[in-house]
């Protein structure tokens, strides 16, 4: 049959709220009557997945109520025994992940017949849970149209989302900032700890990125979006939580490819507005996946792969210097602007060239291959030669280098799960994941092939197992580890060339390639250096989930550990592999004086080697170990108060050890004593190892310890106690109606890369700090001048800069800083009537001690006309304090209206509107208004559109 589907507008899904997180099983609950209406105690109940044949047993207690926990997604039976009664079977009933589905059952005295059956779909709506969201079914993810696999297109569908345009953060359930949002893969999360504390790469929103770390559709078992009233199993203000498919007892699986090619593109309005033909773009996405039985019953497998090749060309048009220039020849400058050669001197002097060694002109432009440098002739081989012919190569003349530069991507993905039942009591699964992206991409925008360009590579390997053993119908436990191992590698295309074999007075640096150069007249000349060591991140974690049912009450409680470190490689400072700066001032004759100067060339100084500037990294790389551990602990009750009300709490403690570097090379401020400090075990400050000698004379500095703080400075948030309470009340005692509420507090992670990291770049320390060398020739010399920094001298002291500022600027993180903590409350009201279902939910939140930054903490309060900003400043001799506080605060009220069909009769349609009102203080540009008074940057929260409307269909074609 021919099926069509559709997402208009940006699509949302529906569905019914569930309880998502880290804990991805699930529960069946219900409550046996037989024909009066009665509580019927003692009933056999039986859970049986269809696809694996694997059962759980239990009875029902003294009130006729039964739970069977710890169920993974999937199809299920449900029957109910009672001698002397009907057994009752309710099949075909699809459980989600970490879904709590609600099956009563009315038992009838037995007759002729001994049994009753039903085709039982779960309630659309949820009937025993607090939660606000949705959740993306096997046949939504197979079916919706998206254009690349990935799963970030159906992140956006779901309520509470707000995914638009540009946007890499969209904000879910108002939780847009840092560590607000949970993602989890089979339970365990795949979030970045480093910057966003969102999915691993921060920019779940772009597809490219998705692929990185997460499965594609096609090997999701679903997909569930919760943007609000997490229980206290769960971190997190919003939670994402994903789970991939498992084996069953058959085989099933499936193929794909997404193809897109230059001749099926459109051409964009502005190149069909110039009369030029469409850019090359090829992309490729396919992949498969196969599922089954490695022993019926026992054990099962699945399996997926997922490719994605894509290749375009982006346009280059630089002004590059003409082949004879390379040789010397520089006639062009004053033949090809109106002059002639009289004797060799050209007829226009702004436009002859001087020996800037002994001040004599260059005959003809003509310099001699004798006087161009070695190393000039080496950075020669990488500039190719212009494209344009008959150009004459002048300084800010026309383009002559017009070409296309290759960008690609190339990222091959893989995924193995294995199920295995042990026995009745113990189950087990576990998933080994592979990804490799080489190139991820080749950023060679407005530059040659052979430099400026960005080989970025990613690989991860990662694994995760979980055990459920069952002590009894009423007792059993959830345990689960992961192992993660990811590095990405930000590399130029030419690792091959080590700088320091032109010039060893360079310092050693992790980063190779070539300099940076530039001549005044001239564009995109070399630029490309890069590390091939990568920036590898490891995270562990062990999580525990203990369940026990009591009569009524469902007892969970657990413990979360996560640890993570991260080895952060980056420059030190702009142009590691070093920097020339070319004017033409020295061929223009600028050093000798009483004799013709000229306009000079840039390009010509080049090739002399004789250079107006130069810079070197002080030292060359940073290289850091930051890491960090994190502990959620939590006790929650289920109780089932009435057959119409199910009641949930519990609490959560969470603790976040501060982050820290393994060489503690940062440098902290104290605003009391107006001193930097060191951390150190003793009372006077002393010269830390790697510092700058310098640096540490020159600035006032204090410990530690002598100022009562810990060595390591940062005090860790202690005081995370996150309560959570709601329910869900049936009040005609079905699954069609339910009133649901919650309230709940919840805290950010702190990521790693937001703030204390920025302290490495505080005094003593070298990050940051360049070495700088300017030509010291005076504006008319009296006497001749030889150039002063040359390729055989490129760094000469007498021309460097000073390491010390007197006003350096400093890098300012709250020694107390508090992990941002939400109040969140939600009011929700269901129905379903017949295939169809509609929600009206509020959802409103309070969040504090939001992380902000780029605050200035040394700016004068009150500003004095002519007076230099410096001499203002509170805090002397420092210049601005970047600061990041934990100072934001945000006040979210979203109403959320939703309309659900199930599919049938061919149909399936999903809508969901929001009106939202979030207003916050920390999405002002550059910083706080006034750090004294945070409330006037208090405003609407530009991230957050007020009106969203979203939905999504499926039809089948007759």
């Amino acid at each position: 049959m021919r099926k069509t589907t559709g997402i208009l507008a940006i699509q949302a899904l529906v569905v019914c709220g569930l309880a998502f997180g880290q804990v991805i099983v699930s529960s069946i609950v219900g409550h046996v009557t037989d024909a009066t209406g009665a509580s019927v105690p003692g009933a056999r109940i039986t859970v049986t997945n269809t696809e694996t044949g694997v059962s759980v047993n239990t009875i029902t207690g003294s009130e006729g109520i039964y739970s069977v926990p710890g169920l993974l997604s999937g199809t299920y039976e449900v029957t109910v025994e009672k001698p002397g009664l009907q057994t009752y079977q309710a099949k075909g009933i699809a459980l989600l992940s970490s879904q709590t589905a609600r099956i009563d059952a009315a038992l009838v005295v037995a007759g002729v017949s001994q049994s009753v059956a039903v085709v039982d779909q779960a309630s659309m709506i949820q009937t025993d849970s607090m939660t606000i969201g949705s959740s993306v079914t096997t046949r939504q993810l197979a079916e919706l149209p998206t254009g690349v696999q990935t799963v970030d297109a159906f992140i956006a569908l779901a309520p509470g989302v707000q995914a638009y345009g540009n946007s890499t953060n969209p904000p879910i359930g108002g939780g847009r900032l840092w560590g607000s949002v949970n993602f989890t893969l089979n339970g365990v999360e795949v979030n970045d700890p480093g910057n966003s504390g969102g999915v691993q790469v921060q920019n779940w929103k772009s597809g490219t990125n998705a692929l990185l770390v997460l499965p594609p559709p096609s090997a999701l078992q679903e997909l569930n979006v919760q943007s609000g009233g997490m229980t206290a199993q769960y971190r997190g203000k919003s939670t994402v939580t994903m789970v991939t498919k498992s084996g069953a007892n058959q085989f099933h699986g499936g193929l794909y490819e997404n193809f897109q090619n230059t001749s099926l593109n459109a051409n964009s309005f502005a190149l069909n507005a110039a009369g030029k033909p469409r850019t090359t773009e090829h992309l490729n996405q396919y992949g498969g996946n196969i599922g089954g039985p490695i022993k019926r019953d026992k054990a099962f497998f699945f399996f997926d792969y997922s490719g994605f090749r894509r290749a375009f060309a982006v346009a280059n048009q630089l002004k590059f210097p003409s082949a004879a220039m390379r040789r010397g020849d520089f006639s062009a400058l004053c033949t090809g602007q109106n002059g002639t050669f009289v004797s060799g001197i050209c007829s226009n002097g702004n436009n002859q060239l001087y020996n800037p060694f002994n001040g004599s002109p260059f005959p003809n432009n003509q310099i001699p291959d004798s006087m161009i440098t070695s190393q000039s002739k080496k950075l020669m081989t990488y500039l190719p030669p212009p494209t344009v012919a008959d150009t004459l190569g002048l300084p800010n003349g026309p383009f002559n280098y017009v070409s296309t530069s290759g960008q690609q991507s190339r990222i091959g993905a893989w995924d193995l799960r294995i199920d295995y039942n042990i026995s009745k009591k113990d189950r087990l699964f576990g998933v080994f994941a592979r990804r490799v992206a080489d190139p991820l991409g080749v950023a060679a925008a407005e530059y040659p092939s052979t430099y400026g360009s960005r080989v970025n590579t990613y690989k991860e390997t990662s694994a995760t197992l979980s055990e459920t053993h069952t002590f009894s119908p009423s007792t059993l436990n959830e345990f689960r580890a992961s192992w993660g191992n990811y590095e990405t590698k930000f590399a130029g295309i030419n690792l091959d060339f080590d700088v320091r074999s032109l010039w060893p007075q360079m310092p050693d640096s992790l980063f190779k390639g070539l300099p940076t150069i530039t001549a005044s007249g001239y564009t995109g000349l070399w630029f490309d250096y890069g590390s091939g060591l990568g920036t590898p991140r490891l995270d562990v974690e062990f999580a525990d989930d203990f369940t026990h049912i009591h009569g009524r009450h469902t007892i969970h409680a657990g413990v979360d550990e996560t640890g993570y470190k991260m080895w952060n490689r980056v420059p030190s400072a702009a142009n590691v592999t070093g920097f020339f700066g070319f004017t033409g001032s020295w061929t223009g004759n600028s050093g000798w004086p009483n004799l013709p100067r000229s306009n000079g060339n840039g390009f010509a100084d080049f090739l002399l080697g004789t250079a107006n500037s130069s810079q070197t990294s002080a030292t060359g790389a940073y290289a850091s170990w930051l890491y960090t551990r994190y502990w959620g602990f939590y006790a929650q009750d289920t109780w089932q108060a009435s057959p119409r009300l199910t009641i949930i709490y519990g609490l959560r403690y969470e603790y976040q050890k501060p982050w820290r570097y393994r060489t503690q090379e940062i440098t902290s401020f104290d605003f009391k004593n107006n001193k930097l400090v060191l951390p150190q075990d003793s009372t006077t400050p002393t010269l830390p190892p790697g510092a700058v000698a310098e640096l540490f004379a020159a600035y006032p500095y204090e410990t530690t310890q002598s100022i009562g703080a810990p060595q390591f400075y940062y005090q860790g948030d202690k005081n995370n106690f996150a309560p959570r309470i709601g329910l869900a009340y049936r009040p005609f005692n079905d699954q069609r109606t339910v009133i649901r509420a919650g309230y709940g507090v919840y805290y950010n992670f702190q990521p790693g890369l937001v703030g204390s990291g920025r302290e490495a770049f505080n005094p003593p320390w070298a990050l940051g700090i360049s070495q700088a060398f300017t030509t010291k020739i005076p504006g008319r010399p009296t006497t001749p001048y030889m150039p002063d920094i040359t390729f055989t001298n490129p760094f000469p002291s007498a021309s460097a800069g000073s390491n010390v500022t007197p006003n350096p600027t400093l890098n300012y993180f709250q020694w107390d800083f508090k992990n941002a903590v939400a109040q969140e409350w939600n009011f929700t009201i269901e129905r379903q009537f017949g295939n169809w279902a509609g929600r009206a939910s509020y959802l409103g939140s309070q969040t504090h001690h939001i992380p902000y930054n780029s605050a200035d903490l040394n700016r004068p309060w009150v500003q004095q006309p002519n007076v230099p900003i410096q001499n203002q400043r509170p805090y002397q001799p420092w210049g601005a304090i970047g600061s990041y506080l934990s100072a934001g605060k945000q006040n979210f009220n979203q109403l959320q209206l939703g309309l659900q069909k199930r599919f049938s009769g061919g149909l399936s349609f999903q809508a969901e509107y929001q009106f939202t009102r979030s207003l916050d203080n920390i999405d002002n540009a550059g910083g706080a208004d006034n750090p004294g008074n945070w409330n006037l940057s208090y405003g609407n929260t530009p991230a957050v559109r007020r009106h969203w409307l979203v939905f999504n269909y499926i039809y089948e074609l007759p």
